[in-house]
């Protein structure tokens, strides 16, 4: 071979090792490792904020004391709130705390449309059984009527007139089964910006009567929708 096809042979060798180094430069340069890429990852991943324990013996003093705005307070600074909290909110709820009921029906309306509709009609019978203890009625029904416009199950109710009938009818039985219930004195300041001087209620000795009143009202008037909406059924059948 002559001397010239050799060094031509050498550049071209030459060339394609430089081509090749290059190539492996700019693979390194702009490629990252598995392990570079995790870490960065790492760096920029969002920290998620740390999870709030609530002091479930906390819970059971603020709610003893019928002090349900605040428990109500606390539970909200828990997000998502825990299984551990919703089963206390039901244990809760069973032994006839009203504004829980409502809370647990609340926080159970996006998961269990059916079980949150049947604890936003306890709760919502609840309110007018014992807000019939207060003197200033009116006040306290204007009261409940803005706290159960603006619950988050409501919506449910309009959703199908069927599953309300059911709901209430659950919801009597309920009260049926649950004779003793918490004082209904926390109803008179219930939602309002009151001093415990200025609620006002009937003697404790007509208490009784006047919740009796009120649920019997109520389940007569269940009688009448429920004959209606048989009626609505049948034309329609």
């Amino acid at each position: 071979m002559s001397f010239n096809k050799i060094a031509k042979l050498s550049i071209s060798l030459c060339s394609i090792l430089l081509l090749l180094a290059g190539l492996s430069a700019c693979s390194g340069d702009n490629a990252k490792s598995p392990a570079t890429e995790n870490k960065d990852s790492a760096k920029t991943a969002p920290v998620k904020p740390k999870a709030v324990t609530l002091d479930i013996n906390k819970l059971n003093e603020l709610a003893n004391g019928q002090l349900y705005a605040d428990v109500v307070d606390y539970i909200h600074t828990q997000d998502p709130v825990s299984v551990e909290v919703i089963d206390w909110l039901k244990k809760k709820s069973e032994e006839g705390h009203v504004p829980l009921q409502l809370e647990l029906s609340s926080q159970l309306a996006d998961t269990d449309p059916a079980e949150a509709l049947k604890w936003f009609s306890i709760g919502h019978l609840g309110l007018k059984i014992d807000s019939s203890v207060c003197s200033d009625s009116k006040a306290v029904r204007m009261s409940i009527g803005q706290v159960i416009s603006g619950h988050k199950a409501s919506s449910l109710f309009r959703k199908s007139p069927e599953a309300l009938n059911e709901a209430v009818e659950y919801s009597l039985k309920w009260y049926e089964d649950h004779p003793v219930r918490p004082a209904p004195s926390w109803a008179c300041g219930y939602g309002r910006e009151i001093s415990a001087d200025e609620i006002k209620m009937i003697p404790e000795e007509k208490w009784q009567d006047a919740r009796t009143e009120v649920y019997e009202k109520s389940k007569t008037l269940h009688e009448r929708i429920k004959i209606k909406l048989n009626t609505q059924k049948q034309k329609g059948s």
